[in-house]
């Protein structure tokens, strides 16, 4: 059970992490999307495994992984013109916060995903994003994973991993 300090620490560090990506979503420098590096992932996916990457694009299929959080593919614009599946590590609570048609931005961890997990079945590349922190380009939201706050204020002052 998390105690009273714990909580306000994690409420205070969400309000302070949603008012500065507000005012950043729009700026190049902020939430790097390096579509680019997706080819040589997909031809070196071992080398990128536990690698944090971001890809912006727009989502094109939508479910429900069984662990009841969103699922979705991702298509990448020229001149990359790729698609990735995107498996989120947090629940959005109720209603749709993300849906067919949006522009979003994920960061995560390129690896394999577990075939048993009925919901990815229509996912047939063996790998997808393991994702913790979302920028919803079209309606100007940021989520995130709480254990994935430090990764996610890197990620929107433009910091991400170099290979």
């Amino acid at each position: 059970m998390l105690g009273f300090k714990t909580i306000m620490k994690y409420m205070l560090s969400i309000l302070a992490f949603l008012f500065i990506s507000s005012e950043t979503i729009g700026s190049e420098e902020a939430f790097p999307a390096p579509n680019e590096i997706y080819r040589d992932l997909r031809e070196n996916p071992q080398k990128w495994q536990g690698v944090e990457v971001a890809f912006e694009g727009s989502i094109i299929d939508f479910t429900s992984s069984g662990k009841n959080t969103p699922y979705f593919k991702i298509s990448m614009p020229q001149p990359v013109n790729e698609q990735i599946w995107s498996a989120l590590l947090f629940s959005l609570g109720t209603g749709s916060k993300v849906k067919v048609g949006d522009i979003v931005r994920v960061l995560g961890y390129y690896g394999p995903f577990d075939p048993g997990i009925k919901s990815v079945g229509s996912n047939d590349t063996g790998y997808h994003l393991l994702t913790f922190c979302v920028v919803n380009i079209s309606t100007n939201e940021t989520y995130f994973m709480p254990q994935g706050l430090k990764q996610c204020e890197a990620w929107q002052r433009g910091e991400l991993p170099k290979i």
